[in-house]
């Protein structure tokens, strides 16, 4: 992500069946409402969900992105 008032921190990070899935927590750096734009990500991800699109001032959510590779190696890319 590229917009520089959300933060982006990885929290967790899995392997089943084959892929990846790894859980970011994004937070609102900004006084105001926020979309999180989880179709515009970094790196090469089969697919991505976030559980809430919009963040009011301060407010955080999960997004959940599956690769064929680590997080490391598919944000890389």
């Amino acid at each position: 992500m590229k917009d520089n008032q959300l933060a982006v921190k990885p929290v967790a990070s899995w392997r089943k069946a084959g892929v990846y899935v790894t859980a970011l927590q994004i937070s609102n750096k900004s006084k105001k409402v926020l979309s999180v734009n989880y179709q515009a990500l970094n790196g090469r991800w089969l697919a991505s969900t976030v559980e809430k699109e919009s963040l009011a001032a301060n407010e955080s959510t999960y997004l959940y992105v599956v690769s064929t590779n680590s997080f490391e190696q598919s944000l890389g890319h």
